[in-house]
């Protein structure tokens, strides 16, 4: 069972493969279709996470529609926040350009993934260059962060920072 919930909305949605259920009481909850729900959030006109957020405590979000639709909705056609929302920035990220994106990133000279979070998040990263390599490109080239960034370092389990191995 996965329980998800929107940051401080307290509407949680407990999901089973075979059913859903709220908060464990046994009480089916009936989920709008992906389709059905996402065109309500998109007439809401609202441009980012933090309007979501702000609906959703403000118990104005109807109830058959799930605070966290990326949990709910992520087998059945969720694809990202900003096509949530419908608020422009639709990625079009394919497995073709895996080489490309790992180039350009690999130019900016990046050397940890606190680094490469803080950079992603700047507003200076392309449309065209994830901020979530690992999930876009899971299936088609990802080979970790230190590949990513071009830095040859690999991270093993149970080290501290300190004791990262250098890759020849």
């Amino acid at each position: 069972m996965l329980l998800r919930a929107c940051a401080g909305c307290g509407d949680r949605a407990a999901v089973n493969s075979t059913d859903k259920e709220w908060l464990g009481t046994g009480k089916t909850l009936n989920w709008r279709t992906f389709k059905e729900a996402r065109a309500f959030v998109r007439k809401l006109g609202l441009e980012s996470g933090a309007e979501w957020e702000a609906l959703c405590k403000s118990g104005k979000k109807p109830a058959d529609i799930p605070a966290s639709p990326e949990a709910v909705y992520a087998k059945s056609g969720w694809i990202s926040w900003f096509d949530w929302l419908g608020s422009g920035r639709i990625y079009q990220h394919n497995k073709s350009n895996f080489k490309k994106a790992r180039a350009f990133v690999r130019k900016l000279g990046l050397k940890s993934s606190k680094e490469w979070t803080k950079y992603a998040r700047s507003g200076k990263r392309p449309i065209d260059i994830p901020a979530h390599p690992q999930r876009i490109y899971a299936d088609s080239g990802w080979a970790g962060m230190a590949d990513w960034l071009g830095t040859g370092r690999v991270a093993v389990p149970g080290r501290q920072q300190s004791e990262v191995q250098t890759v020849a």
